[in-house]
C-alpha cells in the first residue's frame, strides 16, 4: 500500500559548477483540486518555509548550500556543513504556486535540498514537504608547478606539477578528493606544444600519472584537501607547452553532464638531459698532435637517451630551442695542450644533432710530450647541468715523418724509406699505427742535384726521370703500418751524382726541410708530422722541420 499526498513542493535545481553566478533553486508549492483531477497551486504571496540540505556524495562537507546568502543549517555558519534542522526563510510564492530563491555551493558533489511548510495544526498544508537532488561540479582545475620554481626542466626527466580542483571563484573545493570511490572519477592530463613551430616540430610525449602512457589519477589522490602533486610528470622533447587537465569520465561529474576542464601556463624551456659526443679520430684509431678530427658530432638526448630533434638551430624551427655548446676537456689533456675550436654554435644543431663545420685539433703545448687519452665533454653556454658527462674519448701522439738518405745503382729506380715517429716520452720511436698518412707527388721537392764531383748537374731537373713511386702506385707516397717508400726513377744512362729530396708537409709552396735550397712544390697540409729533424743544432731543435734526405 502506499499513501498518497494532497499537496507538496517541487523543487527544482539545476546542475551547476560551484560558486556559479545566477542559479536558483525553484519551489513550487501544489495541491489536488477538488476531485483530486489537477494539481493547482497550494498558495500563494508570503510563506514561512523551512529549506535544509543534505550532502549525499561525499556524505561529508565542511561547508552548507547557501540559499538567498543564508546558509542551511541550525546555526547559520557558512563553515559548517548542511543539517536535517536548515534555516526557516520566507518565501514569495507568485500566482502559480513557485518561488525562486537564489543558491550557491562552494564546494562540489551530489546533494539534496528539501523545503517543509510546518504550519498550524489544523493548516491542511501542514507538514507538506518536498525534494530534490543536483550536482554541483568543479568550476575547473588551476594546474601549475606549485613550488617547483619557473627555471628550465630537463626534457625526460620527472619534474612536478600540482593539481588544484577549484570553483568558479578559483578557491580549492576539497568535496572533489571526497567523493566516493565507487563513483571512479579520474582527471586525465595531455600535451599541447606551444613552441616550436614549424616543419619537423615534434610534440613529443607526457608521461606520468594522469597521462594516456601513466597510472590514472583518480579523485581519492586529490584526498581531503581537494589538490595534489605529481612528481612523476616528464615530456620527452625540447621547447615548451602547456598541460591540459579533462574529466575522464562518461556523463560529466557524476552524471551531471558537466565536465570540468583545466589548462597550465606555458611550461619551460625544456632542454635536453645530456649531450653525447661522437668522434672519429684523424688516424684511425689515435690522433697527430695539431691533426684535426675526422669528424665529430653532438647529439642533444633526453633523460630516456632519445633523441631530442626540437633542439635545432637550422631555421626550420621557430623559436630556436637550440643553444651553443662548448668542448671540455678532462684535467690532464687541459693541462698538456688545447684544442683548435671553443664548440658548436646553436645553428649547428639540426634535429637534435650538431655537426662540426670543421672538426678540431687538439695540440700538445710541447712537441716532445709523452701520448695521452683525450676526453672531450659537452657543456651548454647556459650554464644548465646534464645527467650525464659523457665524453669522447681518443688517444693522441706527438708525431713527425722522417725521409731517410738513400744510395744505390744509376741504372735502377732508387727506394727512399719514409717512417712515421712519435714520441714515447723518451725518444722518437717507430709509429706502427699510423696508416692514413699520405704525401702526394706534388709535394715532393727535388733540387742540389749534383755529380760526383760536386758539380751542378741538369739532368735530375725535370720528370720524367725523376718519377715518382711507391709500391707500384704513381703519384703518391701512402703509409702503410707507420712505413712507406718514396721510388725515384733511374737518371738517364750513364748519369750518376747526387739529389736533396724534401717533402713540404705546410699549407704554402715553401717547405722548411734542412737540406739545401728547395724549389716550389705544393704543401700536403701535413703540419703535425713537422719535428726537430736534419743534422745542424737549428734543426735538430726546432719543432717546424719537414723531412729532407739526399
Amino acid at each position: 500500500s502506499h499513501q498518497v499526498t494532497r499537496s507538496g513542493f517541487v523543487l527544482q535545481v539545476p546542475n551547476h559548477v560551484a560558486e556559479a553566478s545566477g542559479v536558483s533553486a525553484r519551489i513550487t508549492a501544489v495541491r489536488s483540486n477538488a476531485d483530486q483531477t489537477a494539481c493547482v497551486p497550494a498558495f500563494t504571496g508570503s510563506q514561512s518555509v523551512t529549506m535544509s540540505c543534505d550532502h549525499l556524495n561525499p556524505s561529508t562537507a565542511s561547508v552548507p548550500v547557501r540559499l538567498a546568502s543564508q546558509a542551511l543549517n541550525a546555526s547559520g555558519s557558512g563553515a559548517q556543513s548542511c543539517d536535517a534542522t536548515g534555516r526557516t526563510m520566507t518565501l514569495n510564492f507568485q500566482p502559480d504556486g513557485s518561488a525562486e530563491v537564489a543558491l550557491a555551493y562552494a564546494d562540489v558533489g551530489q546533494l539534496r535540498l528539501k523545503a517543509t511548510a510546518h504550519g498550524a495544526a489544523n493548516d491542511p498544508d501542514a507538514g507538506m514537504s518536498g525534494s530534490t537532488t543536483f550536482v554541483v561540479a568543479p568550476a575547473g582545475w588551476v594546474v601549475d608547478r606549485g613550488g617547483a620554481g619557473t627555471g628550465p626542466i630537463l626534457a625526460g626527466q620527472a619534474f612536478s606539477l600540482r593539481l588544484r580542483a577549484v570553483n568558479s571563484l578559483n578557491a580549492i573545493t576539497p568535496g572533489f578528493g571526497r567523493i566516493d570511490s565507487a563513483s571512479a572519477h579520474a582527471v586525465q592530463l595531455s600535451w599541447s606544444l606551444s613552441e616550436p613551430s614549424g616543419t619537423g616540430a615534434r610534440a613529443g610525449t607526457l608521461g606520468g600519472t594522469g597521462t594516456a602512457t601513466g597510472a590514472p589519477l583518480t579523485a581519492a589522490a586529490f584526498g581531503q584537501s581537494g589538490e595534489v602533486t605529481i612528481n612523476d610528470m616528464q615530456w620527452s622533447e625540447v621547447g615548451k607547452g602547456r598541460v591540459s587537465a579533462t574529466l575522464g569520465q562518461a556523463g560529466g561529474f557524476l552524471g551531471s553532464g558537466i565536465a570540468p576542464t583545466g589548462q597550465s601556463a606555458e611550461l619551460g624551456p625544456f632542454v635536453p638531459a645530456y649531450f653525447e659526443p661522437a668522434l672519429t679520430a684523424g688516424c684511425g684509431s689515435f690522433s697527430y698532435s695539431g691533426q684535426p678530427l675526422q669528424a665529430l658530432s653532438v647529439t642533444a638526448r633526453n633523460a630516456q637517451g632519445e633523441v631530442t630533434r626540437n633542439f635545432d638551430g637550422s631555421g626550420a624551427l621557430s623559436p630556436i630551442h637550440a643553444s651553443a655548446v662548448t668542448w671540455q676537456l678532462d684535467a690532464g689533456a687541459a693541462a698538456s695542450g688545447s684544442l683548435s675550436t671553443n664548440g658548436l654554435s646553436a645553428s649547428q644543431f639540426t634535429a637534435g644533432v650538431g655537426q662540426a663545420a670543421s672538426a678540431p685539433s687538439y695540440t700538445f703545448s710541447q712537441k716532445l710530450s709523452a701520448p695521452l687519452t683525450a676526453q672531450l665533454g659537452i657543456v651548454r653556454s647556459d650554464g644548465v647541468a646534464s645527467t650525464q658527462n659523457l665524453v669522447g674519448a681518443w688517444p693522441v701522439r706527438s708525431g713527425r715523418l722522417v725521409l731517410s738518405d738513400a744510395y744505390g745503382s744509376e741504372r735502377a729506380p732508387l727506394d727512399m724509406s719514409v717512417q712515421a715517429q712519435h714520441w714515447s716520452g723518451k725518444s722518437w720511436v717507430h709509429n706502427a699505427a699510423d696508416g692514413c698518412t699520405r704525401v702526394p707527388s706534388a709535394s715532393v721537392g727535388l733540387s742540389q742535384h749534383r755529380n760526383q764531383a760536386g758539380q751542378a748537374m741538369a739532368a735530375f731537373a725535370t720528370p720524367p726521370t725523376t718519377q715518382l713511386l711507391l709500391l707500384g702506385q704513381p703519384q703518391a707516397v701512402v703509409l702503410q703500418s707507420g712505413r712507406g717508400t718514396l721510388r725515384l726513377g733511374a737518371p738517364p744512362a750513364g748519369v750518376t751524382g747526387t739529389v736533396d729530396v724534401s717533402l713540404n708537409l705546410g699549407l704554402t709552396s715553401t717547405d722548411r726541410a734542412c737540406v739545401g735550397t728547395h724549389p716550389n712544390t705544393s704543401g700536403a697540409g701535413l703540419t703535425w708530422l713537422r719535428g726537430p729533424l736534419g743534422s745542424s743544432a737549428s734543426c735538430t731543435s726546432a719543432n717546424d722541420r719537414e723531412p729532407g734526405a739526399k
